[in-house]
């Protein structure tokens, strides 16, 4: 940049700036220094930066004491806002025809490092040093893995050592002369013939039509294969949610399951912002295997 460029606004040198701005200044001409200058201030990441450091400094009166100057440090000379590629309008510098871009300044680079220089604001290193000082937080060992579905209008999860594989739904075959309402029939999965049974028919779950819009929200219903003690069964479930890790503790289920899917409840817990209802898997695939038998 020319010389002899930075009292011609006629600003006086030792201007206080604006409150804040020296902070957002240091931020930006950090990551200048950490990243762009480094690379030549090429391609993406140098044009990208160029306009946020340039901006950030643009922001600051033409000469940038910061609170510098008590402390010995000089003023910045803001000469790429004046003169510079971020001028509103007027006279440019002459050696932006060797330099192309003001990042590319050795002023520029000088300016950058002493505001990464300048001593920090009264009381910030001794709040830093507070808040290291603290203890960090207990962390809250994570519970057993679920996974979490939805039945109609209730989410519900089982431990996902006991859910084998979830695959789209098949086409299910009724076995004759079989009136539990608890089994549907057979379905054919990798080749093997599995019992298909009705979650929602054992905890007495009211059957709800799908929503017009559940392929746009990417929701689709799915057959969830259960496997405990020694077989496997098949049901069909509304949604997936996914695996969520429930506490250790679980809620207990509230007075309104007691009639219903109470027996085959371990607790509540909450995933994504959903109340689910956690089933014991043991107590289901026993019940799937008497209704299998009767």
């Amino acid at each position: 940049m020319a010389r002899g460029a930075g009292s011609g606004d006629g600003r006086a040198e030792g201007a206080a700036p604006a409150e804040g701005t020296g902070e957002a200044a240091r931020e930006a001409v950090g990551e200048a220094m950490g990243e762009g200058m480094r690379e030549g201030m090429t391609g993406t990441v140098g044009e990208s930066l160029r306009e946020t450091l340039g901006e950030t400094l643009g922001e600051e009166p033409e000469r940038l004491p910061q609170g510098g100057e008590e402390a010995g440090a000089p003023a910045v000379d803001a000469c790429w806002k004046r003169i510079g590629v971020w001028a509103r309008g007027g006279r440019r510098c002459p050696e932006l025809e060797a330099v192309v871009h003001c990042a590319n300044c050795p002023r520029f680079a000088r300016a950058a490092q002493r505001l990464l220089e300048r001593p920090p604001l009264p009381g910030h290193l001794e709040a830093w040093a507070e808040r290291l000082a603290q203890p960090p937080p207990p962390a809250e060992a994570a519970g057993p893995a679920c996974l979490v579905f939805r039945l109609g209008p209730e989410w519900l999860a089982l431990p996902t050592a006991a859910v084998a594989e979830v695959v789209e739904l098949r086409p299910v075959r009724r076995i004759p002369h079989r009136a539990n309402p608890v089994l549907r029939g057979l379905v054919a999965v990798h080749g093997e013939l599995l019992l298909c049974v009705s979650l929602r028919r054992l905890l007495g779950i009211r059957r709800t039509p799908p929503r017009g819009d559940d392929a746009l929200r990417g929701v689709y219903p799915r057959l969830l294969l259960l496997g405990a003690g020694g077989r496997r069964f098949a049901f069909a479930v509304s949604e997936i949610l996914g695996i969520h890790h429930r506490p250790q503790q679980l809620e207990p289920a509230p007075v309104t399951a007691a009639q219903g899917p109470a027996p085959y409840l371990r607790g509540m817990f909450e995933a994504a912002g959903r109340t689910v209802a956690c089933l014991d898997e043991a107590g289901v695939a026993e019940a799937f295997a008497r209704a299998a038998a009767a």
